[in-house]
């Protein structure tokens, strides 16, 4: 693929505006992706370091709206759960204080995530106008916040807002506010009415579309559930379409546009394609699964592309060409500032790197965002300010121009002669109590709470056993199950991206790493080679990282903590992240009662909070006996047409199709029927056009789990005789359809 002219990291598609269309801006950010609608800002008089203590911080209640900001004032949304309302906020952006707010109406729309305010603002002169998921559309006075026009657009268009509702933001281009309903529609800025609206509904509207001019052609390209429309501006007709239907069709990105060529991307494991227009025609040049961005786009600069590749940072090439990968971060967003790349985790913490496809190199990284929750909200870099949220509300303002007080720990290698790893261990060995208290133990028994931060919010009871015999196994009882655990002749995980594991190669010396405190004593037995490489911010604290390869070739990066000397955690190939903290005395050793497991390739994040330690109990050897689940992976066929003979006999009467419904009335067609059947030794169930999934037998309350994410669950309802009458799906401990049987043929 040839190469496109980028000046100053914009992408092409800010060079095809008119300019009518261009953003005279400065160094506001006025609407969704900023000036030129490309993510990037072209502030470069920015310290790469924050100030040492936030400017400001404010509760904006839930969602992922993010900021546009505009001859000084700040914008956004909240959802107010208690009120039941969507708050529009207006912000003096150097304090946090509210000029004015403009409440309504609205509803949650939580599925699989906590819901709330989804669009950016966008403001236009003396204008603001803000949609949300249900359709409403509003222009205020963007000074008073006096409301000029509003209107309902699911109600006045008969347009349904499907699973995550209408999450693309108000495009406004001259006079006209183009809005993405699954039809696009084109409404006069000024008086508020239709111009013209789309017969096609293109599916999902999930992705805000992006403007660009091509062979005197004034387009969209638009990014929904049915593929990549291009539709000219001026009529909303169709100039090419090219279908991409692929379940989940959850397309959020802003298709980035160069010249005559348009990247798209998905996440959930689709992928991502570079098309070319010529004409009236699509042309798909390639297609791969190297980037696959989830709930928010790339960036581009110098003819590369930075992004999510679900949980994994990634440069790519314009030909889809690997540069480099950055793992640990989760499921964060970026956008870029100054040819640095601006970077939010999935953990909250505020990174900035350089925009370079020679290698990942990070300059200052801090934990800013504490309450837990999505991390999907761009961050922006306006004046020097950075605005981050996470999707619980929480919201701060990070000082970043070029005067502020800087003091905060960032990746700067000038900072005197580093400490050898092995000191390191020694240093970790003695602030634990030394190495008697090491060898003294045998066994430990862990109980406390588990906090899982996910898609859904959920804490329960937590286990962890450890035997210096038996093995390991840290096990939650929260609505995504988790397990990970080795016994002496097998290690598994249950949870996470996929259901069921059994651990080998990096997974299996992933565990034997966690489990094996003698490394402390003896690491050189452990890691081939360890060379302490930095000071860095991990895990919101100062740290030395080592990097580590272990006996069986495998990456790693090891933590200590500076202040106390204590091991901080560790991450690298094949394995999560994990972090240790609150050590505590127990009986003359430190302990640590805090235990974070960070699943990477979903960007769940499971903190265990251990209020009791037994030291030495005697644990019986069938506690670390494998589940049922993991003991039939691998099994010969004949041995698993004799469980899958056994799983007929019992719980034949719940096998076969199932008819879906009470749906409800938003809830798109489903073609087909919920088929029970078996596999491998496990009840398996599929929705239409959705892979088989095991599923957990009946319990005692006739409730049958997911296996790896419980909360989805199918609840069992018998008749007086004990047979299944119905079945009802449940998502998060409520009803989404009912299950009746189907007639047999």
């Amino acid at each position: 693929m040839r190469k496109l002219t980028n000046l100053a990291c914009l992408i092409a598609v800010g060079s095809l505006l008119s300019p009518a269309m261009a953003s005279p801006s400065g160094d506001d950010w006025p609407q969704w992706m900023g000036p030129d609608r490309t993510g990037i800002s072209m502030e470069s008089d920015w310290s790469s370091t924050p100030a040492s203590e936030s400017l400001w911080r404010k509760q904006l209640g839930l969602g992922h709206s993010s900021f546009a900001i505009s001859n000084g004032k700040l914008y956004t949304l909240g959802f107010d759960n208690e009120a039941g309302e969507d708050v529009i906020f207006c912000l003096d952006p150097e304090t946090g204080e509210e000029i004015w707010t403009h409440r309504y109406e609205a509803t949650l729309m939580d599925f699989a995530h906590d819901g709330g305010a989804l669009t950016t603002p966008t403001v236009d002169g003396d204008d603001l106008y803000t949609s949300n998921r249900e359709g409403k559309l509003f222009r205020f006075n963007a000074a008073t916040g006096e409301v000029i026009w509003e209107r309902d657009l699911k109600v006045e268009l008969e347009v349904v807002p499907i699973t995550w509702g209408f999450s693309a933001s108000p495009l406004v281009i001259g006079d006209v506010i183009y809005m993405n309903l699954g039809k696009l529609a084109a409404i006069d800025k000024n008086s508020g009415e239709d111009i013209w609206i789309t017969e096609t509904n293109y599916g999902n509207a999930y992705s805000t579309p992006a403007p660009f001019s091509n062979d005197g052609r004034d387009l969209l390209a638009l990014f929904n559930g049915n593929g990549l429309a291009v539709i000219n501006r001026t009529d909303g007709s169709e100039i090419a379409m090219y279908e991409w239907v692929k379940s989940p069709q959850i397309y959020a990105m802003t298709p980035i546009v160069m010249d005559d060529h348009i990247f798209v991307s998905a996440g959930y494991e689709r992928g991502c394609m570079m098309l070319k227009l010529t004409g009236n025609e699509l042309e798909q040049l390639w297609e791969s699964r190297v980037m696959r961005n989830k709930m928010t786009g790339s960036v581009l600069c110098d003819n590369h592309l930075y992004g999510f590749d679900e949980s994994i940072l990634k440069c790519i090439d314009l030909d889809g060409k690997e540069q480099w990968r950055q793992r640990g971060l989760g499921a964060g967003a970026l956008t870029l500032a100054g040819g640095r790349l601006v970077i939010i985790d999935a953990k909250g913490e505020v990174i900035i790197a350089e925009a370079t496809p020679d290698k990942y190199t990070e300059l200052s990284r801090r934990k800013e965002l504490t309450g837990g929750g999505s991390f999907w909200t761009h961050p922006v870099l306006s004046h020097g300010l950075l605005y981050c949220r996470s999707g619980k509300g929480e919201m701060s303002c990070l000082d970043f121009r070029a005067t502020a007080d800087v003091t905060s720990v960032s990746a700067s290698k000038d900072q005197g002669e580093l400490p050898t790893p092995a000191s390191l261990f020694a240093q970790h060995v003695e602030a634990s109590g030394g190495p008697d208290a090491f060898n003294r133990l045998n066994s430990l028994r862990f109980t406390g709470t588990n906090e899982e931060l996910f898609n859904v919010v959920d804490s329960g009871a937590t286990e962890l056993l450890w035997d210096s015999q038996l093995g390991l196994r840290w096990s939650t009882e929260t609505l995504s199950e988790f397990e990970y655990a080795m016994s002496t002749d097998m290690a598994w995980s249950i949870g996470g991206d996929e259901p069921t594991v059994i651990l080998e190669d990096a997974g299996l010396e992933g565990i034997q790493e966690l489990g094996d405190l003698a490394r402390f004593l003896n690491p050189e037995e452990f890691y081939s080679s360890m060379q302490t490489t930095q000071r860095v911010n991990f895990d919101n604290r100062a740290c030395y990282a080592v990097s580590a390869t272990t006996s069986g070739g495998h990456a790693r990066t090891l933590y200590f903590d500076i202040g106390t000397g204590l091991y901080a955690g560790h991450e690298g190939e094949g394995i999560p992240m994990f972090t240790f903290d609150n050590y505590q005395d127990v009986e003359g050793g430190l302990i640590p009662m805090k235990w974070s497991y960070f699943n990477t390739a979903i960007g769940a994040m499971n903190v265990a909070t251990f209020e009791n330690i037994e030291l030495n109990p005697t644990l019986e050897a069938k506690a670390f006996d494998p589940p049922r689940i993991i003991t039939l992976m691998g099994r010969t066929p004949e041995e698993l047409e004799v469980a899958n003979q056994e799983i007929r006999d019992q719980f034949g009467s719940i096998l076969g199709e199932w008819l879906i419904l009470d749906r409800g009335e938003d809830a798109p067609p489903l073609d087909g029927n919920m088929v029970l059947t078996v596999e491998d030794g496990f009840i398996t169930f599929a929705w239409p056009g959705r892979p088989a999934s095991p599923i957990r037998e009946p319990d005692e309350n006739d409730h049958m789990f997911l296996a790896g994410a419980t909360y989805v669950q199918l609840h069992l309802n018998r008749d007086e005789e004990g047979s299944v009458i119905d079945i009802a799906v449940m998502v998060s401990g409520e009803q989404i359809a009912r299950l009746e049987r189907a007639e047999t043929p």
